[in-house]
């Protein structure tokens, strides 16, 4: 049987999980990207218009670019505070994982227990988890989650002794 004891999440731990969860999706890997290469044209276009100033002084440098390199750049910085800021409210509103968890893995369930009751896993019921940093992340529905924290792990456990239940169980490792 593998234990993790007293599991709690602090606010910036979630945060910081979920971003990453949030930078892993493949729109939001898109829409990153996309954003970037506008900023980098943006900056060469700039780049070679003062390339073509410093040598023919003649040339009228075009400044109507600026506004729109800002706004991408204010938008980059928006965005990311904005998903931040909202994770850091679903923290604040979600009671549940600011109490201590105790998990116990044996081989036919998991059972997690808090001031909040006992609740039991079987394993078919688990869809998938997703190993981020320090914190696996176990998925019995597509929207809701248990954060194991794999450093609270009761010796001789070890995260790969975890991963290894899991992949005995079935149960796909992201």
């Amino acid at each position: 049987m593998i234990e993790a004891r007293h599991v709690t999440m602090t606010a910036d731990e979630y945060v910081a999980v979920n971003y990453q969860l949030w930078g892993r999706q493949p729109r939001t890997r898109r829409v990153t990207w996309l954003l970037y290469v506008s900023i980098l044209l943006l900056t060469i276009s700039f780049g070679l218009g003062i390339w073509q100033w410093a040598h023919h002084p003649a040339t009228e440098v075009f400044w109507g670019f600026l506004p729109a390199w800002g706004l991408a750049l204010v938008y980059a910085w928006w965005r990311s505070w904005q998903v931040k800021r909202q994770f850091r409210q679903g923290y604040t509103k979600n009671t549940a994982l600011q109490q201590p968890i105790d998990y116990q893995f044996s081989d036919e369930n998991i059972i997690s227990r808090s001031a909040a009751g006992e609740f039991v896993i079987r394993w078919q019921k688990l869809r998938y988890a997703v190993h981020v940093g320090d914190w696996l992340l176990l998925y019995p529905q597509q929207l809701a989650c248990y954060y194991v924290d794999l450093r609270r792990l009761v010796a001789p456990a070890t995260p790969d002794s975890l991963e290894d239940l899991l992949d005995e169980k079935d149960v796909a490792v992201y």
